[in-house]
């Protein structure tokens, strides 16, 4: 993902943020500035059950959103701060989607959710917007 002249990616459990060597040149070459284990955000209990980095994303007013199987997370561009909802039994191999008004979308092994972004906290609360809706799938005892 890409924002003001930062790229952000992953692997592993490790988020990268990129920028050039020569700010504002676009034939520089690029170097890792920052990079942060998601792991080292949550409870030491949840952090084991974190294994992979499968989604990026960027909000609409510029935060990093992150989709490992079990989490989703949205995280400064500074990669100091990061709010999370855990999916205990939820899967989440595949992208993410956002829109304008801070909706996160996201298909776990289980549902296909809406999130909630609203500047400062990241929720899975329906009182404020979210929701979830079942979906015909097929259990893999390995997705959890």
């Amino acid at each position: 993902m890409y924002k003001d002249g930062n790229y952000f990616s992953g692997w592993g459990t490790k988020l990268y943020k990129f920028s050039d060597v020569k700010k504002g040149d676009v034939n520089s070459e690029i170097e890792i500035v920052k990079q942060v284990d998601i792991r080292e955000f949550l409870p030491a209990d949840k952090a084991t059950t974190i294994n992979r980095l499968v989604g990026l994303n960027i909000t609409y007013d510029g935060n990093v959103v992150i989709g490992m199987p079990g989490i989703v997370a949205v995280m400064d561009r500074d990669l100091n701060n990061m709010e999370y909802v855990l999916f205990e039994e939820e899967a989440i191999d595949n992208g993410i989607s956002t829109d304008e008004d801070g909706g996160i979308y996201v298909v776990t092994s289980k549902y296909m959710r809406k999130l909630v972004w609203d500047g400062n906290k990241l929720s899975d609360d329906e009182s404020k917007g979210a929701w979830k809706s079942e979906y015909d799938y097929v259990p893999n005892p390995r997705a959890a």
